[in-house]
């Protein structure tokens, strides 16, 4: 049953492309939840955006565009830097940081001036929602980027308004970042309601690297929908050729090409399936064409979430690799253990919360391509052992990552929170 409140979900791109598909999941059980749902995709380039987003969402989810009078994103950008120069609360802000800016040189105090002048752009335009609302709501920054910082603003001015934000990876690791650096972390988390971070390894980083959050940070998980088989039979041994599936985009960071470079080396027939593009896609495929002659790789490019969970269904794996050298906890790996997959995967992030040697394979971050090889001979000479994995795999998803449990449960806390106050007291 829906309870009279609004919820406002504080996006990058969503319900535009590209990205954020695992919002999507999200979304459908909130919406359940909730009398009415305010999206505000917050990315500079969404901004007075009159195409549609293409997406079929539920009757009580609306989308809000950030309207400005400048049009270039570009143009808008400078001009606010600019006005940002004598503004009380971006001068407040920036003061607030300039310590741990100042670490970092010249670069450093500018990425902390955008990170306010973001946040000061996007709360501006929360104005016209908030003095809007007619009924108990809460705030939700999917992201802890200067979009959370936004309401941790508003939230300054308004302290009657509830506020929560997510924070994945990306948006809380400050070493995976070329600086390393993320402006005001501190100052949002204490400024807002609550924070869910979505694995017990970023709560504990947050409750590491702060002092004085008193309590701010809670685990809440992501959660992705059971994949049911629906073409092939659901036989739990494994195959020859040994048939393998990664997800991600090819780029530095996510180390693909180490797949390549194991599968080179593997003693037994391999069919590998890399789902993704990018940068790095003619090094990966320069490595596939030295590949053994009983073995192959595909790279079939990009593709919507939908269609990753077409081929995750349609054909029958035996391993999911992910060899990223960071991550939050991937929701890929997540998708994989619903659809019974066993999973290798690096120990970074919060993945050692999902792969274990009960449904996988978990290899230190600075691993050796042999290291892959060596569990793909294992396999093949014990087929047995991807029998046992698999089970264990789905019974981790069932019991820790399953969208209609986790949502739900999600969805109860920040009901909760939104009780707490009525718009116009």
């Amino acid at each position: 049953m829906k309870q009279d409140q609004t919820l406002i979900l504080l996006t990058s791109r969503f319900p535009y492309s590209p990205g954020e598909e695992f919002v999507y999941n999200e979304l459908m059980i909130l919406s359940q939840k909730f009398k009415d749902i305010l999206i505000v995709p917050t990315n500079q380039e969404c901004w007075n955006r009159v195409t549609p987003h293409g997406r079929e969402l539920p009757e009580n989810v609306r989308v809000h565009t950030i309207k400005s009078n400048e049009k270039h994103p570009k143009t808008r950008k400078m001009k606010s830097l600019l006005l940002g120069i004598t503004n009380p609360t971006i001068r407040k802000w920036y003061k607030r940081d300039i310590h741990n800016a100042k670490t970092f040189g010249p670069k450093g105090r500018l990425k902390l001036y955008k990170w306010i002048v973001d946040a000061y752009q996007i709360r501006k335009n929360l104005e016209v929602i908030e003095n809007s609302l007619s009924r108990p709501s809460v705030y939700y920054s999917y992201w802890l980027t200067p979009a959370a910082a936004a309401l941790a603003i508003l939230k300054e001015d308004k302290p009657m308004i509830k506020a929560v934000s997510r924070v994945h990876g990306g948006d809380l690791y400050w070493e995976r970042h070329a600086m390393p650096y993320l402006p005001v972390q501190k100052q949002v988390i204490q400024s807002l309601d609550k924070i869910y971070s979505i694995s017990d390894n970023g709560k504990k980083y947050l409750d590491d690297k702060f002092s004085g959050l008193s309590g701010k940070v809670e685990v809440s998980r992501l959660g992705t929908k059971r994949i049911d088989f629906t073409h092939i039979p659901q036989d739990s041994s494994s195959q020859i050729p040994l048939k393998l599936v990664s997800v991600s985009y090819l780029k530095d960071v996510k180390r693909v090409h180490l797949i390549a470079e194991a599968i080179k080396g593997t003693q037994v027939p391999v069919h590998w399936i890399h789902i993704g593009d990018g940068p790095e896609r003619e090094k990966v495929q320069g490595i596939i064409e030295q590949f053994p002659d009983m073995s192959k790789g595909e790279l079939v490019g990009s593709l919507s979430n939908e269609e990753v969970i077409g081929v995750l269904s349609n054909q029958k794996f035996d391993l999911f690799l992910n060899v990223s050298e960071s991550e939050g906890i991937p929701v890929t790996i997540m998708e994989a253990f619903s659809a019974r997959i066993p999973v290798l995967a690096t120990n970074v992030g919060g993945t050692s919360e999902l792969v274990n040697s009960s449904n996988g394979w978990l290899l230190n971050k600075d691993f050796e391509p042999e290291e892959i090889s060596r569990v793909l001979n294992k396999i093949a000479a014990s087929p047995e052992l991807i029998s046992q994995k698999r089970e264990h795999a789905y019974q981790m998803w069932e019991e820790h990552y399953s969208c209609e449990k986790n949502y739900s449960e999600f969805a109860e806390k920040m009901l909760s929170i939104g009780d707490l106050t009525q718009h116009g007291n």
